[in-house]
């Protein structure tokens, strides 16, 4: 016989033998055919062999649009089963399905390959087998059609902790706002957002990223999100952090509820910086100049040119963007954060920012310092030199600006700022 002749010989061979090689068992099952959005329902396959398997069988990873799929802890064990007079041995793989919306969920059939000894040769034999399908309907309860977002729970529990004084706040000052909201019965992930920017001027917000975790207990998922914002005062000023709810279904009540922390007020004391304010300043300036002078004439009229240059000199310094330009930069030796926000605060308003890479390398600098301290994140490598090099760089743009001469966009910081 010829070489082709055996090859041909063994391909019918192996064929015959797989033909008398009992399939695998594929067997698959969900645990609830109707849910609510957020619980979860179980998905089981099962695979069982006439022998053992001479390699792990290969579940498909199942990803549901609108979903949260996860595999709980012992989520995959071995089996056996009498079939037909003979023990089969298997395995079983078990995963926890969470529809986040309503409507009609599909679940595919999904591929099994599976390689297992065969019962007289026991050489290995692969085979791919599917799982059944299912439609899951994923329902609200009667009267919760207005909850966004819905949320059906066992316990909910929200909780607020404030770090810091939020009444007393001086320029540059800083307090924290803590809220988490614990979940037993459903995932975390359906937990809205907690904490909404405020949007007040002169009130620098600074979020840290939402912390959600999930832990498995002996009743089901529990979990929790976290969420907190520092908030820095620039001026000072009022304003009002609302309160904070979420309405949300009660499993074992049948009820809707709702949870609440409350809102509170924010105070910041101290001079608020405004073009209207360094106008008043400059103003009450000149009266003062002015009250002094009629002094003057009366008691030392010889003194009259020496007061009168010494009150309007002393009243235009203190309203000068030379002055408020000495405060930033005496701030940024320091090395005080809040003393520079004040200090920026005062010189923004005797000169306006412009555009230009020295206040763009001004403000980005000024921020990752704002985003290192309140922020809780890490911020771009910058330091104090950096910052005073920058200030001197956009004085020199708002120079060019209000004095109608075009800024180049090619100006660099000094080397060594003053």
């Amino acid at each position: 016989m010829n070489k082709s002749g055996i090859v041909w010989g063994l391909l019918l061979a192996s064929l015959i033998a797989a033909a008398d090689v009992p399939p695998p068992v594929i067997r698959s099952d969900i645990s609830a055919s109707q849910v609510m959005p957020g619980q979860h329902f179980a998905l089981t396959m099962t695979v069982l062999v006439p022998t053992w398997m001479t390699e792990p069988a290969a579940f498909p990873d199942v990803d549901l649009a609108n979903t949260m799929v996860r595999r709980p802890p012992e989520a995959q064990y071995s089996t056996s089963e009498r079939i037909g007079g003979e023990t089969w041995a298997g395995v079983v793989r078990e995963y926890e399905i969470s529809p986040l919306a309503s409507g009609r969920l599909s679940i595919p059939a999904y591929s099994i390959a599976v390689t297992y000894a065969h019962p007289d040769t026991r050489e290995p034999v692969s085979t791919t087998s599917q799982s059944e399908s299912f439609v899951v309907d994923v329902a609200r309860p009667p009267g919760t059609e207005r909850l966004v977002p819905f949320i059906a729970a066992t316990s909910l529990v929200l909780e607020q902790r404030i770090e810091g004084d939020n009444s007393a706040l001086e320029p540059g000052d800083a307090f924290k706002r803590h809220v988490t909201a614990a979940i037993e019965g459903s995932t975390p992930y359906v937990l809205p957002d907690l904490i909404e920017p405020l949007g007040v001027t002169g009130l620098s917000e600074y979020p840290a990223e939402p912390v959600v975790s999930s832990v498995d207990s002996a009743t089901g998922v529990t979990g929790e999100r976290h969420e907190s914002v520092t908030y820095v005062a620039a001026t000072a000023g009022r304003a009002h952090a609302p309160s904070i709810s979420i309405t949300w279904y009660n499993l074992e009540t049948r009820a809707v509820e709702t949870v609440q922390v409350p809102g509170f007020d924010i105070a910041a004391r101290g001079a608020g910086f405004s073009r209207a304010t360094d106008r008043s300043v400059v103003t009450i300036g000149i009266a003062a100049a002015t009250a002094l002078l009629v002094i003057v004439v009366i008691r030392r009229r010889i003194a009259e040119p020496v007061a009168e240059w010494r009150a309007r000199r002393s009243a235009n310094y203190e309203a000068s963007e030379l002055h408020a330009y000495r405060m930033l930069r005496a701030a940024i030796k320091k090395q005080h954060l809040g003393d520079v926000i004040t200090a920026m605060s005062r010189w923004d308003a005797c000169v306006p920012p412009t555009s230009g890479s020295g206040e763009d390398g001004l403000a980005a600098t000024l921020g990752a310092f704002k985003a290192a301290h309140y922020g809780g994140r890490q911020a771009p490598a910058a330091d104090w030199t950096t910052l005073a090099v920058w200030s001197k760089a956009a004085r020199r743009e708002r120079h060019k600006a209000s004095s109608g001469l075009p800024a180049s966009a090619g100006d660099l910081p000094p080397l060594n700022p003053d």
